[in-house]
């Protein structure tokens, strides 16, 4: 999922005189029941500067600990937004850094 066009595409669609419809090619990945689409993330403690952006996203998984993020790994279904808004790469895929 590409968060940047998704968003593009509800402001544009939100703004139209008209009535829209946003159409997503896949269900949404908090559904319950859905499987995992890869391994859940990670936090780097090391780059995580506790902006608090990866926890805008609402994402049942994120909360802070202290004064760092945290990834519940059993709540994370690796869907990937998170990774597209962290400026500073402090969240990674299970195996990918120093988490």
């Amino acid at each position: 999922m590409n968060l940047a066009e998704l968003n593009s595409v509800i402001k544009e669609e939100t703004s139209a005189e008209e009535p829209s419809v946003i159409i997503a090619s896949r269900p949404c990945v908090l559904l319950k029941g859905r499987a995992a689409i890869s391994e859940p993330v990670e936090v780097d403690k090391e780059s995580c500067i506790n902006c608090g952006i990866c926890l805008n996203l609402g994402c049942p998984a994120i909360s802070r600990q202290g004064d760092k993020a945290q990834v519940t790994a059993i709540q994370c279904n690796g869907c990937g937004l998170c990774l597209q808004v962290c400026n500073k790469k402090a969240l990674k895929k299970r195996g990918e850094g120093n988490a």
